[in-house]
């Protein structure tokens, strides 16, 4: 046996503690879940060992036979093409015993490759079991499965097959680089490459997602048959797998792959057996597979291993248990750290920190245990992706809100997980993680994205497109519960459990068997008769960048409005300031969700995550800048009126103003949106809109088909590659063009929606309609698809663009938007005149929309983003300051609402005469890390601390971040100071590098404006 540079210290399981497998046997002894998840498990350990653990030790390939996440994406199947995307992004499916090597279409059923590579790939094989190109016969490169093709069609030799057909067009692409990151370049061959034994050997040898793997599948039923009945026949055979693998892992280096070739790695130019992104759930298995298997490992293996005959003149052979030990421990779980520092191992944020601490804890040696924590706790290269650096990102890139930096409910939930199971290893040790309050405050993550109490929101890159799913992290919950009791944990675990039993499954976190089922139970239930279930609320998340409305009317189903100003880089879309709907149990205008693939493609890049497909403005035909949260000026949620006012000031370069102001009414039962969206500056101004899909009807249009093409001009093709070189803007996802370019006055667009996914148990009459109220240069409507390789996605979405376009133009968007069962309730939406008190034009500053509803009612929403005084119609309204709304119904005021208003006069009646805002300045602000934190203000008049309870703070920043804070709880000090409690909401940004020294939202001297708010019915 060879050197080894680590002598093994391991004497017990670490990570499968004797806590961990007493709750297992209890789970299994007491809950019928929990024993057919043993059967399960059994039965496919079972199936391995049928198979035979000298057939799956013939199938631990090496280095030298490459790895691909996909056979080619670019072209679907070489038989029926992209038909084959709607059955997911790695869609191939193959039956590992029975044809190994063998990929099969789910859409047109064909096989692939063509050729016999199972014995190809034997006869290549040398006495020690390596696999030699060289040595394997090359009669078995032959097309034997379609003899009406030629002999070389489909054939691969483990470097796939290339297109010559494909090949006669030149293609171009963005690919990775080790060096230079993405760059784009001539990837004609590789567009027409099929990787057909790379894919399989990627996914149904190495990597666990599909049911059944050869290697670290079977290593990880074997594990687990093992410790749910401590039967060594699956230690044996599991250990004799995981031995062969650790003869070869140090070898394996999936970059020299190339990506422009089509070999296809998470983590584009890096990884080991897989990319580098994915690496971690592969070693992951071996390290809890090693510590599950170490008792078993005795004399006995030893010698059932040199009876391969792989090992019987190999020098790899072991003679002592020692030497499996140190096999594995060597050439496995001491590579995690080096491989994380050499970028071949390197995920998201916590994915390799959590490799490296669990390798740490299972290898039980204390010095590299120290060594390991210091790597993943300390500063390295201060980046979410670095090598640890946790201290450091827990501080800068975890918002106020909890959420991370990836935006995606998904992406962001990678970090909660990683870093608990971290926590978990780290209890009680000085780095101890439920000691830091940044990562106590990440397990409120999902509540910013839940919305009508159980549906989360898919922004950015998650889910599917409208599909109303609950995302719950379970584990750190449980985790959390156990630890401390947690409300919100209990909560949200209750919540995933009524979904779970809603639909027929069973309980949520009966995934983890280790966890004791029974108590956590319990305290579930002993907690949430105490505070009562898990309710979204209406609220401005403005360390996230979400603003939420929620309507909860008496006898109606949740309804909600949001709007999302968050971070628009990594896994989340150009969608700064998109307005979002739900009602009636649907998204009824809904994200587009994952995209197809998320590597540097062209529809990625300029559809499925650019500007033009979502609800918002496009400026130019670019996305804006990256941009971290947008400025929420107005917030408030009132029982009758929901207010979003926020703006992106460093979105686009050439606008002075970028705002939205969204506001809701909720009346009567009645329920609409007046969206007012300004922008200053640019020569092109693109308001979008959609509904979910369905057939849309416009009234007061007169759209004219294009005869052809996109809505980039007849001439240029859905999706074309040559327009998506030059131009980020989307516009060749648009199709089935129909342009009115002279609107003549208002007009309406309205989907009925379609129950795409089978929320409704009968058939519903649900729209969703938008009335523009001022005509625009050009009114547009077009077809649009969100991702097709997302099974169950809709085909497409009807598209409204309204377009002003000009020199230096100012634009006020200005559309009512409702939603509705069988009839709408609104009669009329209408724009009224408004001026300046001198009479000059109000322009985009300012506007006045009246409403008239069937039932009689009428509402005046009057709202201006200056503090000029504005005259509205023939002088009937009055006012100065940022909203009114006023209900009229038989003749008299029935409801007033006020917000950020000096002055208010309704038909010579002045309804408000007092600032209904404060203004001062910053004094003073809790600079350390704390649960609770205050900001102390000087005010510049006296106001009685209760009526500040509840308002938002809109304090002067530099713009990057905002000071939106709401204010718990406000007191006046000895000095007339005001000390603003805005609870666990932290106003450090970022740490400067010297422990305790911090960078700050806010500072000292900004300027503070509190908008305050009052309504009135009678």
């Amino acid at each position: 046996m060879k050197f080894f540079e680590h002598d093994t210290v391991k004497t017990s399981r670490t990570f499968y503690t004797d806590e961990k497998i007493r709750n297992a046997k209890k789970n299994i002894e007491r809950f019928d879940r929990a024993r057919k998840e043993k059967e399960r498990v059994v039965q496919l350990a079972e199936e391995y060992l049928a198979y035979g653990i000298n057939n799956l030790l013939t199938y631990v390939t090496q280095q030298n036979l490459p790895r691909s996440y996909s056979v080619n994406e670019m072209k679907g199947c070489p038989v029926c093409g992209k038909d084959i995307d709607r059955f997911g992004n790695y869609p191939y499916i193959a039956d590992i015993f029975q044809k190994p090597f063998k990929l099969q279409c789910p859409n047109c059923q064909s096989v692939f490759p063509s050729n016999d590579f199972d014995s190809y790939y034997k006869s290549g094989l040398d006495e020690n079991g390596r696999f030699h190109y060289e040595k394997a016969d090359p009669k078995y490169l032959v097309n034997e499965l379609y003899p009406d093709k030629p002999s070389d069609w489909c054939t691969d030799n483990g470097f796939g097959w290339v297109d010559p057909e494909g090949c006669k067009t030149k293609s171009y692409s963005y690919v990775y680089d080790k060096e230079k990151g993405m760059v784009f370049k001539e990837t004609t061959v590789g567009d027409n490459r099929y990787t057909f034994i790379a894919y399989y050997n990627h996914w149904f040898i190495w990597m666990t997602w599909q049911d059944k793997t050869m290697v670290t599948g079977a290593i990880s039923a074997l594990r687990d048959a093992y410790l749910y009945t401590d039967d060594p026949k699956y230690a044996k055979a599991g250990l004799m797998l995981l031995n062969r693998v650790a003869d070869f892992y140090k070898e394996f280096d999936a970059c020299i792959y190339k990506w422009e070739d089509n070999f296809r790695h998470s983590g584009g130019a890096w990884g080991k057996i897989v990319g580098s992104i994915w690496e971690e759930s592969v070693v992951n298995q071996f390290a809890k597979a090693y510590d599950a298997f170490f008792p078993a490992i005795t004399e006995d293996t030893v010698r059932e291993i040199n009876a391969h005959p792989f090992y019987k003149s190999n020098p790899q052979a072991p003679n002592t248990t020692e030497d499996i030990k140190r096999n594995i421990e060597n050439n496995i779980l001491y590579q995690i750290l080096p491989e994380v520092k050499n970028h071949r191992i390197r995920g998201n944020f916590g994915m390799h920190q959590e490799s490296i601490a669990l390798a740490a804890l299972v290898l039980q040696n204390e010095e590299y245990f120290r060594h390991s924590i210091d790597a993943i706790m300390s500063f390295s290269d201060g980046s979410s992706r670095g090598i640890g650096n946790i201290e450091k990102v827990l501080i800068d890139e975890i918002d106020h809100d909890g959420c991370g930096n990836e935006t995606s409910i998904g992406y962001n939930g990678i970090w909660l997980n990683t870093l608990s199971t971290i926590a978990d290893i780290l209890r009680g040790t000085p780095s101890d993680l439920y000691k830091n309050i940044k990562f106590l405050k990440m397990h409120n993550l999902e509540i910013p994205s839940i919305i009508a109490d159980r549906y989360t929101l898919n922004i950015g890159d998650s889910g599917h497109a409208g599909n109303p799913e609950t995302v719950v992290n379970i584990n750190p919950h449980i985790a959390l519960l156990q630890n401390y009791a947690d409300v919100t944990s209990a909560r949200l675990l209750d919540l995933a459990q009524r979904v779970k039993k809603e639909k027929g499954e069973e309980g949520a976190f009966y995934q983890n068997m280790f966890v004791d089922w029974e108590k956590t139970n319990r305290n579930i239930a002993k907690i949430v008769e105490k505070h009562g279930p898990f309710r979204s609320v209406s609220e401005n998340y403005s360390g996230y960048g979400l603003a939420k409305y929620e309507i909860r009317n008496e006898a109606q189903e949740p309804r909600s409005v949001w709007m999302y100003y968050g971070r628009n880089t990594g896994h989340a879309h150009k969608d700064t300031l998109m307005l979002g709907f739900f009602g009636y149990g649907v998204f009824l205008n809904p994200d587009h969700g994952y995209p197809c693939y998320t590597d540097g493609n062209f529809e990625l890049r300029n559809w499925t995550g650019n500007t033009l497909s979502h609800d918002t403005v496009l400026v130019g035909e670019e996305p804006g800048n990256n941009h971290v949260v947008g400025i929420p000026h107005h917030y408030d949620a009132k029982e009758s009126v929901g207010v979003m006012d926020i703006e992106a000031p460093l979105l686009y370069e050439q606008t002075s103003c970028y705002r939205r102001t969204a506001i809701t009414v909720n009346r009567d039962g009645i329920v609409y949106t007046v969206d007012l969206f300004r922008v200053a500056g640019g020569n092109d101004h693109r308001y979008v809109f959609h509904g979910a899909e369905g057939e849309a009807q416009a009234t007061g249009l007169n759209p004219v088909a294009q005869k052809r093409g996109t809505y980039a001009g007849e001439e240029v093709e859905f999706a074309s590659e040559e327009y998506d070189r030059k131009s980020r803007s989307g516009f060749n996802y648009l199709y089935d063009i129909k342009r009115d370019p002279s609107v003549k006055g208002s007009f309406t667009v309205d989907w009925k929606i379609k129950d795409t996914f089978k929320v409704w148990e009968k058939d519903r009459d649900v729209h969703i309609a938008i009335t523009v109220l001022d005509p625009p240069d050009e009114a547009v409507l077009a077809k649009g698809q969100p991702p097709q390789n997302k099974p169950g996605n809709p085909k497409e979405y009807t598209y409204l663009i309204l377009h002003n376009k000009g020199e230096d133009i100012e634009s006020q968007f200005a559309a009512l938007i409702e939603s509705y069962e069988n009839d709408s309730a609104v009669l009329n939406a209408e724009a009224l005149p408004i001026a300046c008190e001198d009479g000059s034009d109000a322009g985009y500053l300012a506007k006045a929309v009246k409403v008239t509803m069937k039932n009689g009612r009428i509402d005046y929403i009057l709202n201006a983003i200056d503090q000029s005084t504005y005259v509205v119609g023939n002088g009937e309204f009055e006012f100065k300051g940022f909203l009114a709304i006023i209900s009229e119904k038989d003749g008299r005021v029935c409801y007033k609402y006020a917000n950020d208003l000096s002055y208010l006069k309704f038909m010579d009646q002045e309804l408000v005469t007092e600032d209904l805002f404060v203004t001062g300045t910053v004094i003073d602000f809790t600079k350390e890390s704390s649960l609770d934190n205050t900001i102390v203000v000087k005010l510049d008049t006296d106001v009685c601390p209760s009526k500040l309870f509840g308002a938002y703070t809109d304090i002067e920043t530099d713009k990057i971040r905002n000071g939106c804070y709401k204010v718990l709880s406000a007191e006046k000090n000895k000095d007339g100071l005001y000390e603003l409690n805005i609870g666990d909401i932290t106003l450090i940004r970022a740490a400067t590098g010297d422990v305790g020294q911090y960078e700050y939202n806010i500072a000292n001297g900004a300027q503070i404006r509190i908008p305050l708010s009052e309504e009135e019915r009678r």
